[in-house]
């Protein structure tokens, strides 16, 4: 895929994406999308930080194989789901991931068997107490390049998986979203353009201080950066008609 096939492909995925408006037409968008990035299924997942339960799942996995992954408790020992949860960055996994023990060579060759043989995974932020991952499916046993470069799979696999979240997250009912009056400050001024530092020194406390203001900010917006979490909040119409005109 040409690099300005890619950008059209990835504003033209995420505008279709944002029209969803139920967990069908999500599910259906998607594995459309997928499809031409060499994918053949998906999985999302977002769990209760504290207790572990999964309030929300989506996916277009087998159910012989979900039961069978429940069954066999291949969660406690699946390589995957183990760097998701440490994990802040996507990461390409194939084969090679299972090869530690009999075990997870044996849970790879039966995922294998339903298509599931190399992937890659996004782990997302759902809240401070929440987190998510979202892994897309292939078959064979490693990523093989043919479309795009493993740089620019991973990129265009965030971007569509931040904006399957956040609309996932909207269809959930889980805006509108709440701002404290510090966080309101400090992400309008980082609108206009202020560094953390200037920041600091226009609100009159310290730049360690903004840089946690900002931190708490992406976690309760579930985004990673301060960009996203701009987009985000203007999205959500939680910035002033001031910051708004800030690109």
């Amino acid at each position: 895929m040409k690099t300005q096939e890619l950008h059209k492909f990835i504003v033209n995925s995420t505008c279709r994406l944002k029209a969803c408006y139920t967990d069908s037409d999500i599910k259906l968008c998607f594995t459309e999308i997928i499809v031409a990035l060499g994918f053949s299924q998906f999985a999302y997942n977002r769990y209760y930080s504290a207790t572990g339960m999964v309030p929300t799942t989506l996916h277009t996995c087998l159910d012989e194989w979900r039961s069978l992954y429940r069954e066999q408790k291949y969660f406690e020992i699946d390589p995957i789901l183990e760097k998701a949860k440490s994990s802040s960055d996507p990461f390409i996994w194939g084969a090679s991931d299972f090869e530690t023990d009999d075990e997870r060579r044996a849970l790879y060759q039966t995922s294998s068997g339903f298509g599931l043989g190399w992937g890659v995974t996004i782990p997302l932020r759902a809240s401070s107490k929440e987190f998510a991952f979202l892994s897309y499916f292939g078959p064979g046993e490693a990523y093989a390049g043919e479309k795009l470069t493993a740089e620019q799979l991973t990129a265009c696999c965030r971007v569509l998986s931040e904006t399957f979240h956040q609309t996932l997250l909207s269809i959930h009912g889980n805006t509108p979203l709440t701002l404290k009056t510090r966080e309101k400050e400090v992400l309008s001024l980082s609108a206009l353009g202020m560094s953390g530092c200037e920041i600091a020194a226009i609100i009159g406390v310290s730049p360690i201080y903004v840089a946690e203001i900002s931190r708490a900010i992406t976690q309760k917006l579930g985004v990673r950066n301060k960009l996203s979490a701009l987009n985000r909040a203007r999205e959500l119409g939680l910035l002033g008609r001031a910051s708004q005109s800030f690109h």
